[in-house]
């Protein structure tokens, strides 16, 4: 469900944020504050997925694809958000906003491919029990954020990025 899930992914994304960004626009907000309000509505949250799986119906394909496709807005809102942030800091540079567009590329791919064999592995040698999966995930977690501030993004960011990689 790959394929479904990543092209209703980017539809789900790139639909609410042209819409918030032209809204923000036509309100009169700066650009980059206008790209902020639809990042904010480009995301998506899995709050029924309980109630989903409760019911046995996590095993359909339907539910696969808007999993997928939730992890994959959350994560572009996300790193649409701290590109927003770091032009905000330092003003629009079209070089430095590509350097960071590079940084936060490679940072979600070391996060999300790169931490979850590490932390697999420090799972199955701590042993499967509820304490060893509590520190494997804290582990992860700052790792991703001490990542995250190595690269000037805000620590929260790396936090958010490395709890939608282990899960």
């Amino acid at each position: 469900q790959r394929r479904r899930a990543l092209a209703f992914g980017l539809l789900t994304f790139a639909l609410p944020m042209a819409a918030g960004s032209a809204a923000g626009v036509a309100f009169g907000y700066p650009p980059v504050s206008a790209v902020m309000i639809g990042s904010l509505l480009a995301s998506h949250t899995l709050i029924a997925f309980p109630i989903v799986s409760a019911a046995g119906l996590g095993g359909r394909p339907s539910v696969a694809v808007t999993v997928g496709a939730t992890v994959l807005t959350d994560m572009l809102s996300l790193l649409l958000l701290a590109a927003c942030l770091a032009t905000h800091r330092t003003g629009f540079d079209a070089v430095q906003l590509l350097v960071q567009s590079a940084e936060l590329a490679a940072f979600a791919v070391i996060v999300v491919f790169g931490l979850t064999r590490p932390a697999r592995a420090i799972s199955v040698w701590l042993g499967d029990n509820e304490e060893s999966r509590f520190l494997v995930l804290l582990l992860v977690v700052c790792v991703a954020a001490t990542l995250a501030e190595a690269i000037q993004l805000e620590g929260i960011i790396g936090a958010f990025l490395a709890g939608l990689a282990v899960n």
